[in-house]
């Protein structure tokens, strides 16, 4: 992840409707619905890092079960796609790239742990760095990004992620340590809410 920014607010508490300063979940979910073009990766990165994640607004989207992370679709169109990924200890992702995509996560809840790559054709894939991310906490991604992320066993409990991606992607480009080979993975489809 290229940018480490530290919000101010973490997950809000349940409240009659108001955000406060910034604006709610569903109101980045209307502004994502209205989009015409791409997002710039700035906008990407400054929504993630103002958007207030009220519990009530955020507990559709938060499921977990016992042997992988889940993902969970908030909204998805031609020029972005957002999700809620839950995390037990010791639930992470293959080592990947985004395909073309840039992307940003908040961190909600728990400690989210990253390793970073790069990729060189003579070596292979090879590790450049490792670090966490605590609640409040915005890690974007431009082109090209390859990383692992996840909730590290043993840690202090489960962790819950907020996504963005632009543009959306079905395939993502996998890597194996001190491999020259590039696969390709199509990510479990998302979990859907339904809409009342």
């Amino acid at each position: 992840m290229a940018t480490n920014i530290e919000t101010n607010a973490t997950r809000a508490p349940a409240s009659d409707g108001e955000c406060g300063e910034g604006f709610c979940l569903s109101e980045l979910v209307e502004k994502i619905a209205s989009l015409e073009a791409h997002p710039t990766f700035d906008e990407l990165q400054e929504w993630l890092a103002n958007v207030r994640v009220r519990s009530d607004e955020l507990e559709p989207y938060v499921k977990f079960r016992p042997g992988t992370y889940v993902r969970t679709r908030v909204i998805r169109n031609s020029h972005v796609e957002m999700l809620v990924l839950c995390w037990r200890p010791g639930h992470y992702t293959s080592i990947h790239d985004h395909n073309g995509s840039y992307s940003s996560i908040r961190v909600i809840e728990g400690e989210m742990h990253e390793t970073l790559y790069d990729f060189d054709g003579e070596r292979g894939l090879c590790e450049t760095a490792s670090r966490a991310w605590s609640p409040g906490h915005v890690a974007v991604a431009d082109i090209p990004d390859i990383h692992r992320i996840g909730n590290r066993e043993g840690g202090a409990g489960d962790l819950v992620t907020l996504h963005c991606y632009s543009p959306p992607f079905d395939v993502i480009n996998t890597y194996q340590h001190g491999s020259r080979e590039i696969g390709e993975l199509r990510p479990e489809e998302p979990r859907e809410i339904e809409r009342g």
